[in-house]
């Protein structure tokens, strides 16, 4: 049986979406959205230690929360400049 993939909206403060979280996910920059196994785990890079993909991240004053969908479409940008687009 293969895993069930959630569908999370850029817009979403979750550890899958965001920067610091190094965990399974794939990103789709022109729909805004991330997609990850609904029960997977990665390191949040900031703390040091494993974070669930759904954790939230609103109550968190600690949380440096940073969106992944940003860093692509700035990377974008920058490649796009680069070429002379």
């Amino acid at each position: 049986m293969t895993n069930r993939k959630l569908i999370l909206p850029a817009e979403l403060k979750v550890c899958a979406n965001c920067t610091y979280w190094d965990g399974p996910r794939s990103v789709d920059e022109d729909v805004r959205v991330v997609v990850v196994n609904e029960y997977c785990e990665g390191e949040c890079l900031v703390r040091a230690v494993a974070m669930p993909s759904l954790r939230s991240s609103y109550d968190d004053d600690d949380c440096l929360w940073d969106g992944v969908i940003d860093d692509y479409t700035a990377l974008d940008d920058d490649e796009g400049q680069a070429r002379g687009s």
